[in-house]
């Protein structure tokens, strides 16, 4: 699981260098310093581990709805852009791509993106809900 965590990561960050400031340990490094480095394959494990406990509450979906909520709001205090959260999904289905291969065609590809923007939709949701929790702390 953590080499596909940390592959999300290095797709995400070669194509979307800019998103490296959410993050303060990997601020002015470049991705080839992150590989193999102990919080960045950390990270890339959060993250695979978060989509598997998406993916096994689909049918689930008022549980999906608080686990995502709870990811964003986690995120809130980095502000995540919705732009951010497009080039994520972006990265996901390219990962998909390349580990499914001949498996992952249009229909894969257009399921996977109807489900990826409603959870963004979801994840950013709970970004707003930290934002304004946290308004007067500013």
């Amino acid at each position: 699981m953590s080499g596909n965590g940390e592959r999300l990561l290095v797709l995400y960050f070669e194509s979307y260098p800019s998103n490296l400031d959410y993050f303060r340990d990997f601020r002015g490094k470049t991705v080839e310093e992150l590989k193999g480095t102990p919080k960045f394959i950390a990270h890339g494990t959060n993250v695979i581990c978060a989509i598997n406990g998406i993916v096994m509450h689909l049918n689930e979906p008022a549980i999906l709805v608080e686990v995502v909520k709870k990811v964003g709001y986690s995120h809130g205090r980095r502000q995540i852009t919705i732009q951010a959260l497009t080039e994520l999904k972006a990265t996901i289905l390219k990962l998909f791509q390349e580990k499914l291969k001949t498996k992952y065609n249009q229909e894969v590809e257009k399921i996977w993106s109807k489900t990826l923007d409603i959870i963004m939709q979801v994840f950013q949701a709970g970004v707003q809900e930290h934002i304004n929790d946290h308004k007067s702390d500013s």
